[in-house]
């Protein structure tokens, strides 16, 4: 599962495709951020225009979807937070400083196990497993379960 950024449409790029800038996480779209090339097709006609904005969910460096409702905002800023708490408490690579975005595909998840009432227990079992299977680490099992109460403690707004 990807994450969501916030996009501009700058421009024509190659023929068939937009030039879409991302913005970096946590932050607005401006001068900083990632240039990619989306196709046409993948932005609804009403983004086509340059200036355009909208949230993007990315996989990787491509456009998955286009959030064109409230919600993609509301997304943003619930990825925030749980960034926040993965960056601050978990971090297992160590790298959060330099890569603030390293963790963002286990935001979903956690995000929707938060929001169908898993407990601490459950989320932090979640964690424990990315690092040992995921990543080949080591288990670290105290930073799971201290970031695990932080997550069920984020006043989260219901998912769609």
């Amino acid at each position: 599962m990807g994450s969501r950024r916030r996009a501009e449409v700058l421009g024509p790029d190659r023929p068939g495709f937009l030039r879409v800038r991302l913005a970096r996480p946590g932050d607005e779209v401006g001068a900083e951020g990632h240039v990619i090339a989306v196709p046409i097709g993948h932005l609804p006609s009403a983004l086509r225009r340059p200036g355009s904005r909208f949230v993007a969910r990315i996989e990787g460096r491509e456009l998955e979807h286009v959030e064109t409702d409230a919600w993609g905002e509301t997304w943003i800023l619930v990825q925030d937070r749980v960034r926040d708490v993965l960056s601050r408490l978990w971090d297992p690579l160590g790298v959060a400083d330099i890569s603030p975005d390293e963790y963002d595909h286990y935001i979903e998840p956690l995000v929707r196990l938060c929001a169908a009432g898993a407990g601490v227990a459950t989320i932090a079992d979640q964690l424990d497993a990315i690092v040992r299977e995921g990543m080949g680490l080591v288990s670290q099992r105290t930073a799971s379960e201290t970031t695990a109460r932080a997550l069920v403690a984020l006043d989260l707004p219901a998912l769609p």
